[in-house]
């Protein structure tokens, strides 16, 4: 999801995020991050349970130093069929 706030914290523009994955648009994270990342979206996959919170540092193209904290939710179809994570 990508709006106001997304551009403003991350510095980057919607254009250049929508349809991908953050880790297109992102920068490079340490290893042990990305797989962090990918367990915890794989969990709630699995679980359709919303993740508890990751905190993760980010530092934006123009240099500024950010501690942010995410989490993972499941998202549900009319049918209550898991069809992604956000």
């Amino acid at each position: 999801f990508v709006n106001d706030s997304f551009e403003k914290i991350f510095e980057i523009k919607r254009a250049d995020a929508v349809g991908k994955s953050p880790m297109e648009f992102l920068p490079d994270f340490e290893k042990r991050h990305k797989d962090a990342i990918f367990s915890r979206l794989r969990n709630t996959l699995e679980t359709e349970v919303r993740s508890k919170y990751h905190e993760f540092s980010y530092c934006s193209p123009s240099g500024k130093f950010r501690h942010l904290l995410s989490i993972s939710i499941p998202i549900f179809d009319h049918n209550g069929a898991i069809t992604h994570v956000m």
